[in-house]
């Protein structure tokens, strides 16, 4: 409820799958939040599954799409980019990252706790083999909300991290530089 006092929550709302949903898919990929504006927002349509993934849908072109797409595709492995499953650590959108922290701490603490707790609950029900987080901030984030501090940075630049990795008897945890933002020299 406490949400609702800030209009552009609102205005701005939400979205938690970008793709179909899959059980056990190889990779589960993990964003930070949704991007855009109100315009990116149609609450007649918000509690629908898409029918195809995000990355792959020829009405959307933007440069983190293209990014994921073509690194996977140097891996060869476009075909499990296309099977996976697509969400955020927080499903509620804001133009950047920036923006989301403007929000009262209170208020993004409450909603992160309950974005946390269903990203759980996904990871858990769909028992990904993998968990890609687009990002290593993100990664960080759900780590330390999961009060996990064992992991393991593979490969760096320098002092920049451009992946950390985290295994449970489960599944494989991996944080990547964020692919729209990675200058790697």
């Amino acid at each position: 409820e406490e949400y609702k006092t800030i209009p552009a929550i609102q205005s701005l709302g939400y979205s938690v799958f970008y793709t179909p949903i899959r059980d056990n898919p190889k990779v589960l990929i993990v964003g930070f939040n949704p991007g855009g504006s109100e315009k990116d927002f149609n609450p007649d349509t918000s509690f629908q599954i898409p029918t195809i993934h995000d990355y792959f849908n020829k009405k959307y072109s933007y440069r983190l799409a293209l990014r994921m797409k073509d690194l996977f595709e140097k891996m060869g492995h476009l075909e499990i980019l296309e099977e996976s499953v697509k969400t955020n650590l927080i499903f509620f959108r804001t133009k950047n990252k920036a923006s989301w922290k403007s929000y009262p701490q209170e208020v993004r603490s409450h909603l992160e706790n309950f974005c946390y707790e269903k990203l759980k609950e996904i990871i858990q029900t769909l028992n990904p083999s993998i968990v890609l987080f687009e990002g290593i901030e993100t990664y960080n984030q759900y780590f330390n909300k999961a009060e996990l501090t064992a992991t393991d940075d593979l490969l760096k630049n320098g002092t920049k991290i451009l992946l950390r990795h985290f295994h449970d008897n489960s599944r494989i945890y991996v944080g990547i530089l964020h692919p729209s933002g990675a200058r790697i020299k």
